[in-house]
């Protein structure tokens, strides 16, 4: 069993320039709660009243799950008190389909139950809990990793937390990495973030590969059709021309300094000019120097001074949008958003996504995006 609701179809025609948004046509969308690989719709308890699922890059992904009793229950309240049923680290599964396959949006655990009571209706119970990320925040420690590279070290922590790794191989090999009273979570993300590589789960896999913003569009979306509002933010407030990375080598003792500009960007998201670009022509030119912790190598610095250029570029354009329910939407992917015009539309790198499904308003998807170049 699952529950199936009304949703927009995200390929629906557009509406004729100059007229209103069109009504576009409703196609089935299913949802199905697994507990411990039991679809709890089967249960007399498993009406799911409420999903909420938070998804974001550098954080562990979050639900929360309403149930509530059946009416043929007879006794609605004992089963809150099942913890058999309802057990601290019960592995939970959310799926969703559009067009009839269901596919995972979230794997996760419980880490707390709480259940309510109200005058004038039945009991309920709200499961909350997170992907195996939250794992990685337990506690903090202080410990050295030696002759190893980053994708090692997400290996090991990975597997000694319990977790089906893929690390890929992120090449630059340290002679000496220091976790210093920091949690595995905290340090992994800094150590994402000095490569220009990000940390998510995919099925249940904790992943480290190079930031996902290269990538081609995972989902396209138009304005009137599966998309019910937007709001960007273009700003070149903050934004550097030239941005400079300063270490010292404690090797050779001497400096090192890696550069980064217009012309270093991975990926233009498929636009021309890039943010430093922007900036320049607006306001001339400003170059951003970062001091870093005293580094093993050139190409530390270099790495670092990209993963940085990287990061600042993509503050330029941000946006907003609130969409039919969408499985496919997932931080760590692109989103091509289509009927705005040429400067707003595109490419968006998704660093954060909600998924929402409630009794009242069906099933919606919130997400927030960035890009580097118009």
């Amino acid at each position: 069993m699952a529950i199936a609701i009304d949703t927009l179809n995200p390929d629906a025609a557009a509406a004729p320039p100059g007229t209103a948004p069109r009504a576009a046509p409703v196609l089935s969308t299913t949802l199905e709660v697994r507990l411990d690989g039991r679809s709890i719709s089967a249960e007399p308890w498993g009406q799911v009243t409420r999903i909420e699922i938070e998804d974001d890059l550098g954080l562990p992904g979050a639900f929360t799950i309403e149930i509530a009793p059946s009416a043929e229950l007879a006794k609605p309240s004992t089963w809150l008190d099942d913890d058999r049923q309802f057990a601290l680290g019960a592995r939970v599964e959310v799926l969703i389909g559009v067009h009839g396959a269901r596919t995972p949006v979230l794997r996760g655990e419980i880490t707390a139950l709480e259940p309510q009571f109200s005058e004038g209706s039945e009991a309920r119970l709200n499961l909350r809990g997170y992907d195996a990320r939250h794992r990685l925040q337990r506690g903090t420690r202080t410990r050295s990793f030696q002759n190893v590279t980053d994708s090692d070290v997400v290996t090991q922590i990975a597997q000694a937390a319990g977790i089906e790794v893929d690390a890929g191989h992120s090449g630059l090999r340290h002679d000496y990495l220091v976790q210093a009273n920091q949690s595995d979570l905290d340090f992994l993300n800094a150590r994402a973030e000095a490569i220009d590589h990000e940390l998510l789960m995919i099925d249940g896999r904790l992943v480290f590969r190079p930031s996902g913003f290269d990538a081609g569009a995972a989902v396209t979306l138009r304005y009137g059709n599966s998309l019910k509002s937007l709001h960007f933010s273009l700003s070149v407030a903050t934004q550097p021309t030239q941005l400079a990375v300063r270490a010292w080598s404690v090797a050779n003792k001497e400096p090192l300094i890696g550069d980064a500009a217009v012309g270093s960007e991975r990926s233009r998201m498929g636009g021309k000019r890039a943010a430093a670009a922007e900036a320049d022509q607006a306001f001339g030119a400003a170059e951003a120097a970062v001091v870093m912790r005293p580094a093993a190598s050139q190409a530390e610095v270099d790495a670092h001074a990209g993963a940085r250029y990287a990061r600042a570029g993509l503050q330029l354009l941000s946006v907003e949008g609130l969409s039919s329910g969408h499985p496919g939407l997932r931080a760590g992917s692109v989103v091509a958003i289509e009927g705005v015009g040429p400067r707003y539309g595109g490419l968006y790198y998704l660093h954060s996504v909600s998924h929402r499904y409630s009794l009242d308003r069906g099933y919606e998807t919130r997400f927030e995006g960035r890009r580097n170049a118009l």
